[in-house]
């Protein structure tokens, strides 16, 4: 494999590791919570508890929820020139599970599965950008077994457990061929299973109080894949494309969540802050199957048969916290009335922004309702999502537009 062969798929897979940012991390993991901006660490009723406090467990005997929490986004571009494009219609449908069991009073176990990172982006065959990206689709599933346990008389539950995350990644880009101007078609895809731990705490002073903590650990993706190129043939860089393996480390990062909660016979306050540790993601090394040819000049220098260079991707992202305030109003005993706010920050830096995901700061509104048919609750929820970005790196410097409509539909059984 030709240098010129390396940096597309470099370039490629730096695509796929920006999708791991704040930009669409999918913090929306019940209708509830999306009917309040995400808040639920506090939440003594919030349904899917093994997502955001599993120490909640020990609340019920026993409580199963099922969902899903539809995100269609959109990103439009502005160039210096005045072009505009925007992304193709795409919708995104992560579902999201939970079951708890109360082994013995005090003492509870479950398993909860989530898709907490997840994009599909897709701009026009003849965008601009398309020598960057032209489709990305990330997934990433956790399951999450949990044990809790109520300490005697202390208001106080603890909870450990696990993370087992399977991920895939695919995308494409376009490379052209100059001075012709011929396209070259490059698809990456690759898999990844990766394994995490997580602990809670959640703290009931009184009735009315209650004081949550929740950490989930960085889980590593060694993804394995392949690059497969369409449209080089006939062409004097036919030997430069070559169909092989690749291979790459993505850390998703540690996570830390903790809330306050205020509930009276009609009215729950939350507040949760979260700060989410990019800094893991300093930068990513990529390889490839196919070695460099030795004496080829097209490869970089030092590079020979037996050892293929190592491409390097510097990301320097940052920590970043995230906002959130909800609130809930019991309209009657059988309906409540919720909303939200909150403000995300991005940790991506101007030096290595991209279109791939533009993310910046964003703002976020939301509102939704719930209905109670004891033991049976039905969720409903709304957010709206807007940021904007301008890049001025080079690659494909302009102004971008992302905004997202999330709709959550929730079920929730317990007693």
């Amino acid at each position: 494999m030709r240098t010129s062969g390396f940096w597309i798929c470099a370039l490629g897979l730096m695509s796929a590791s920006d999708v791991f940012a704040a930009g669409f991390a999918n913090t929306n993991q019940s209708a509830t919570a999306t009917a309040m901006a995400g808040v639920g660490v506090a939440n003594t009723e919030e349904p899917n508890s093994s997502y955001y406090n599993p120490a909640a467990m020990t609340l019920t005997e026993f409580s199963a929820s099922v969902g899903d929490v539809m995100i269609i986004p959109s990103t439009s571009f502005r160039g210096d020139d005045g072009s505009e494009t925007s992304t193709e219609f795409n919708l995104i449908p992560p579902p999201n599970l939970h079951l708890g069991y109360s082994v013995i009073p005090g003492l509870a176990v479950g398993v909860g599965a989530t898709f907490p990172y997840g994009l599909t982006i897709e701009w026009p065959q003849d965008w601009s950008g398309r020598e960057i990206v032209r489709k990305q689709a990330l997934q990433t599933m956790n399951i999450n077994p949990n044990i809790a346990y109520e300490i005697p008389g202390s208001g106080v539950s603890v909870s450990a457990g696990a993370q087992v995350v399977f991920g895939s990644v695919e995308l494409t880009r376009a490379i052209v061929l100059r001075p012709d101007g011929r396209e070259v078609d490059a698809q990456l895809g690759g898999d990844a299973l990766g394994f995490g731990a997580g602990a809670s705490l959640l703290w009931r002073p009184s009735d009315e109080w209650s004081f949550g903590l929740n950490y989930k650990s960085s889980v590593t993706l060694d993804f394995e894949g392949k690059a497969h190129f369409e449209g080089e043939e006939d062409t004097p860089f036919e030997s430069t494309f070559v169909d092989q393996a690749i291979s790459t480390s993505i850390t998703l990062p540690q996570t830390l969540s903790a809330g306050v909660g205020y509930r009276d016979e009609s009215l729950f306050i939350g507040l949760d802050v979260s700060l989410t540790y990019w800094n893991s993601y300093d930068q990513v090394e990529l390889e490839f199957s196919e070695p460099c040819e030795a004496g080829d000049p097209a490869c970089e220098v030092g590079a020979d048969s037996t050892n293929p260079p190592t491409t390097v991707i510097e990301g320097d992202w940052m920590d970043s916290p995230t906002f959130r305030l909800g609130l809930e109003y019991m309209v009657r005993d059988d309906l409540a009335l919720r909303v939200g706010a909150a403000y995300d920050m991005s940790p991506i830096p101007d030096a290595t922004v991209s279109p791939s995901l533009p993310g910046n700061h964003r703002g976020v509104v939301s509102a939704g309702l719930g209905y109670q048919l004891d033991p049976l609750r039905l969720d409903l929820g709304y957010q709206y999502v807007a940021t904007t970005r301008e890049i001025r790196n080079g690659n494909n410097d302009g102004f971008y537009r992302t905004t997202a409509h999330i709709l959550g539909l929730g079920a929730s059984y317990s007693f």
